[in-house]
Parts: structure tokens; C-alpha cells; sequence
């Protein structure tokens, strides 16, 4: 199960725990989905307190101050971030499967007055499968799924067939990545990205 996956399935249900209470308007209630989601969050979203009532950078929310009508306002602006915050989730993950990071890939610049560059793609496949062995948040059968994973991209880097060609058969694989932990993707992105990099 894909811990980004999971952990926006925790963000709608608190989005829907907040419209349910907002829904109620018992002050209890608000006042206390009001401060688990303070705690839950503040530390994760950097404008947390932005356009938020009784709101103070240095000492937080001061509750005494917010009424129910602005700890009401505030629950309504909390569901924007949790949502923003979900989208912020789904943009790293894009960022990551689309190229941002270069690692595997090294770049040689051989410029004696010309402009040829020399790519050399380094791709080691042994390194990517310690890293699956050691990670010891999979479990057995994540594991060996994940080896024979690293297996079929092994096959398509050697064999003989053109990138464009070699990209139809990677597509499934990233396909099965993108419902995996982050730090799996993270193992398997130098090996895509240096094989198509060159």
C-alpha cells in the first residue's frame, strides 16, 4: 500500500470529520476537531495560521480569543489547506517520476572548442537491489515482488530494442511504482531515469 496513497486517504477523512462537525454546530465538537487538527498539522503546512482567527506565529491559536463563528471560519479555511496539501502531495510524486532528480545520470562535458557532450548513463542494478533487500519496512513478499520488478527492467535495459520501445514496456512497471512506498520509488527512479536519460 502506497504510504502517499494512505496518507491522503487520511487527509479526506479528516476534511470529512471537519464538514461533519461544521455540519453539527456543536461548540464542543468544533472546538475540539479545531485543536486535533491544529496539532496534526500545523507542523506539516507552512501557512497553517495564514487568515486563521486568534491566530499568532509565535504562540499559535489562542483559544480564548475565537469565538465559535471564528473557529467555524477557520475549520472552512482548514479544509482548503488539507486540500492543498493533498495536491502538494500528488506534485511530489509527479516531480519525482518526471525527471527532477538526476541522480544515476552523470554528465561529461568534453568541450575542446566544440559543443560535444558525452552522456554516460550509469545504471547498477546490484546497488537498487541491496537497497531492496535491506529496507526493512517491506515485507517478504513486497520484497520479492519488488526484486522481480527490478528483474524485467533489467531485461529491458539489455536487450536490443529502441528507447521508444523500451518505454512501452517500462510504463507498466511505473504503473505498479505509483502505488508503492516512496522510498521504493525512490530505489527504482535512478535505474528509469538513467536508462532513458542518455
Amino acid at each position: 500500500m502506497s504510504k502517499v496513497n494512505q496518507m491522503k486517504r487520511d487527509i479526506d477523512k479528516d476534511i470529512n470529520s471537519i464538514k461533519e462537525v461544521l455540519s453539527n454546530k456543536n461548540i464542543d465538537e468544533i472546538l475540539k476537531i479545531h485543536k486535533y487538527m491544529d496539532s496534526k498539522y500545523q507542523s506539516k503546512i507552512n501557512t497553517w495560521g495564514l487568515s486563521q482567527y486568534g491566530w499568532s506565529d509565535d504562540l499559535g491559536f489562542a483559544y480564548e480569543l475565537i469565538g465559535e463563528s471564528g473557529m467555524s471560519e477557520n475549520l472552512e479555511n482548514m479544509i482548503g489547506k488539507l486540500e492543498g496539501y493533498k495536491q502538494d502531495l500528488d506534485l511530489r510524486v509527479y516531480e519525482m517520476f518526471n525527471g527532477k532528480s538526476s541522480s544515476g545520470v552523470k554528465i561529461y562535458n568534453n568541450n575542446k572548442n566544440t559543443n560535444t557532450n558525452t552522456i554516460t548513463n550509469t545504471v547498477n542494478f546490484n546497488a537498487v537491489v541491496q537497497n531492496i533487500k535491506d529496507n526493512e519496512s517491506l515485507t517478504e513478499e513486497q520484497t520479492e515482488e519488488a526484486l522481480q520488478k527490478i528483474e524485467e527492467l533489467k531485461t529491458i535495459y539489455e536487450s536490443k530494442d529502441s528507447k521508444k520501445t523500451k518505454w512501452a514496456k517500462v510504463k507498466p512497471i511505473m504503473v505498479w511504482l505509483a502505488d508503492k512506498s516512496v522510498d521504493v520509488g525512490i530505489a527504482f527512479l535512478p535505474l528509469i531515469t538513467s536508462m532513458f536519460g542518455g
